[in-house]
């Protein structure tokens, strides 16, 4: 699969859905929210960038070139973070776990240590928000329902 830079909306939304996470729904002034989200979204982006040049740019030389060439790309994504969490829930939660997923993707070839502190954690921490969210998750067992537990279970036919 070719590693292409996502939609800097996405990226937007994730990262302020994240910050609205990890503010635990406590209360953070709006102005600090939106810093957080856009300071996120900068850096999930430039994962993102690094890692499309890394894949596709063959001399250091080049890859400079296209990092000056897609630095509007960045710029997008910190002005789009100023989103309301209606937007946000408008779209299924099956959807954001593959979005969040192909954002992860596309930004595996390159992991700078100094930008994202728990790079994958992050990933992650959005997709457990969304399978919450699933229907009938939060009223599914913990551990084998009593009905299947003499039975084999084969997660291929699930």
């Amino acid at each position: 699969m070719s590693c292409y830079l996502v939609q800097p909306r996405l990226i937007a939304m994730l990262a302020n859905q994240l910050t609205t996470m990890k503010a635990n729904s406590s209360y953070v002034e709006k102005h600090e929210h939106y810093r957080q989200a856009r300071e996120l979204a900068y850096q999930m982006a430039r994962e993102n960038l690094l890692s499309f040049i890394h894949r596709y740019g063959k001399t250091s030389e080049e890859r400079g070139k296209m990092y000056e060439e897609n630095e509007a790309f960045l710029k997008e994504v910190e002005n789009l973070t100023d989103i309301t969490p209606r937007e946000i829930f408008d779209v299924s939660p099956i959807q954001w776990i593959k979005s969040i997923q192909c954002l992860e993707y596309q930004s595996c070839e390159h992991w700078d240590n100094s930008e994202i502190p728990h790079k994958r954690g992050y990933y992650s921490d959005l997709i457990r928000k969304f399978v919450d969210l699933l229907p009938g998750y939060n009223n599914a067992f913990w551990g084998m329902p009593e009905a299947a537990k003499d039975q084999p279970v084969d997660i291929r036919y699930l």
